[in-house]
């Protein structure tokens, strides 16, 4: 009887200490930022522009990661910070938080941002840009900027996301604005040219506009990452996404895709840390 009260009390704090586990475990996936690094290598990238540095910021959704994300930035000490979209979120009102986190890491490199869907359904968003504006970033609303080094440039372009723009009966999806806007920015520039747009899943029209370099965000990693699979579901995209999180390549053009840093309406991430991505661009001779 004692043996068998031993052992029940024994599996029972077995079991016990594995919730444990798996709740710091999820808690930790939730908590900490890590930092993915990618090198990006194309002929098409001056000499001038070799080890120059970018971070990608996406999907904050107004989370305050207090002094980690600000510390892990000034350590990388990147060239320029570019944010992919939904830095707010729709359905929060704490936007203030966003505009800290904009005060602090301005001091840190220049920022470029475009919209996400969250911005495209914010009735705040119209006085955030202002904001933003008056802070010095640089809001990329279907405009493009060029990035000068020794007389070397790259073009930096930027789409808002497509709920900005009212579908009509030229515009008809959301790949035929994304791909008009784009069209429009066109002005023959045959250097390397690097596109920031909120949403993945156009990859194939970003791609057919003959754009080298794309950084993305929106799909938040697919929420739920599974060994040898990946993501369990994203926006956009359903279950399985193809685009959730990395370095994607076709033909000569190159996706970043960022897991993001905050959630909406899933509210956890399991095995699918919040991540900061560090970019390297290097000249391949």
């Amino acid at each position: 009887m004692k043996n068998k009260n031993y052992k029940k009390r024994r599996l029972l704090g077995l079991f016990l200490a594995l919730i444990i586990l798996i709740g710091v475990w999820i808690y930790w996936g939730n908590t900490t930022i890590l930092i993915n690094r990618i090198e990006i290598n194309n002929p098409k990238i001056q000499n001038s522009f070799n080890n120059y540095k970018i971070a990608h910021i996406s999907d904050l959704h107004n989370h305050d990661w207090k002094n980690q994300l600000i510390d892990n930035l000034k350590k990388e000490s990147p060239d320029i910070i570019v944010i992919t979209g939904d830095i707010i979120d729709s359905r929060r009102t704490n936007e203030h938080l966003a505009l800290v986190f904009l005060i602090e890491a301005k001091e840190i490199a220049p920022i470029y941002y475009v919209t996400g869907n969250h911005e495209g359904r914010h009735n705040y968003y119209p006085k955030f840009k202002t904001e933003m504006e008056n802070l010095g970033v640089h809001v990329l609303d279907n405009k493009s900027v060029m990035l000068n080094k020794n007389d070397e440039e790259i073009k930096l372009l930027g789409i808002d996301d497509p709920s900005f723009t009212k579908k009509n009966e030229i515009l008809s999806t959301n790949s035929d604005i994304l791909k008009h806007h784009i069209k429009n920015m066109d002005d023959g520039f045959e250097g390397f040219k690097i596109l920031l747009a909120h949403r993945p899943e156009f990859f194939q029209s970003y791609k057919e506009s003959g754009m080298d370099l794309i950084f993305s965000g929106h799909a938040h990693g697919g929420q739920v990452r599974l060994p040898l699979i990946g993501g369990i579901v994203a926006p956009g995209q359903g279950f399985l996404p193809k685009y959730d999180s990395g370095l994607y390549k076709e033909d000569d053009s190159q996706l970043v895709v960022s897991r993001g840093l905050g959630n909406s309406i899933i509210p956890i991430r399991i095995n699918n840390n919040p991540e900061l991505i560090i970019i390297k661009l290097h000249s391949k001779q």
